[in-house]
């Protein structure tokens, strides 16, 4: 990809162990839905979801 498909935008995302660092865990298609779980700035774990 040319451009991130996920950038740090949030607070949990900007501030926390290591600010603006998001790193993703895991990528899960469910009934037709995209999960991707993620790690956001060192402190927490978040999900981001796609539905084409």
């Amino acid at each position: 990809m040319t451009q991130p498909y996920l950038t740090p935008r949030t607070p949990y995302e900007t501030s926390g162990q290591v600010p603006n660092t998001i790193f993703t865990e895991g990528l899960v298609s469910f009934r037709g839905t995209w999960l991707l779980y993620y790690g956001a700035s060192d402190t927490v774990v978040a999900l981001a979801t796609y539905r084409p």
